[in-house]
């Protein structure tokens, strides 16, 4: 039998990566020179940006005794910026921080997982494999349960976090869709437990 090459059909996505959070993971996964060059090109482009020459705070620019800062606006901090500060403690390869950032990026409103990640890989063209190895380090920072893809993943991550996801547990979380479908009787025979442990 003889292989036939097919063109495959494009992957389009109910969440869609925009321009801006793909430049917002290369930016996060810039070295200090790169970052400094895209910092400098920023403030010859936009009139309305202004670099301020500091000795305290974030160093921008390395290579001068008077650092660049670069004056912002204050804003709260929201769950990406919160993920990122923890990934960014972690010594990661361009990949690996690329993936991470891609991950945190996709994370809805509530911090789930809502595209799969091979749909992840297609949109990125970051490998799957290292997209799985990114979902499990952003899984494993705080808050507990984000970067779950459905309820049970989320509340088996929460459950480990606090050294509490016992077997039953497990069971349950695996049949927890058929909570309100299923009588307590049989619920607690399909998880292995009694009806009052239940």
């Amino acid at each position: 039998m003889r292989a036939q090459l097919q063109q495959v059909p494009k992957v389009s996505l109910g969440q869609n990566i925009t321009q801006r959070g793909l430049q917002a993971i290369d930016i996060l996964a810039a070295s200090l020179e790169d970052l400094n060059g895209i910092v400098r090109a920023q403030l010859q482009q936009n009139p309305f940006l202004k670099a301020k020459h500091h000795n305290k705070g974030h160093v921008i620019d390395g290579s001068s005794d008077e650092p660049y800062i670069i004056e912002s606006v204050a804003q709260p901090i929201g769950l990406a910026q919160h993920l990122s500060a923890q990934a960014a403690l972690f010594k990661l390869d361009v990949i690996a921080k690329k993936s991470v950032y891609a991950i945190i990026n996709s994370l809805d409103e509530s911090g789930y997982l809502r595209i799969p990640l091979y749909d992840l890989s297609a949109v990125t063209e970051l490998p799957v494999k290292k997209l799985e190895q990114a979902l499990y380090l952003v899984q494993n920072l705080e808050p507990a349960g984000v970067g779950a893809r459905n309820l049970a993943e989320c509340f088996a991550l929460q459950l480990k976090a606090t050294n509490r996801l016992t077997s039953e547990l497990r069971n349950l979380l695996k049949n927890i869709d058929k909570i309100n479908t299923m009588s307590q009787d049989n619920l607690a025979i399909l998880c292995g437990v009694k009806v009052d442990s239940l």
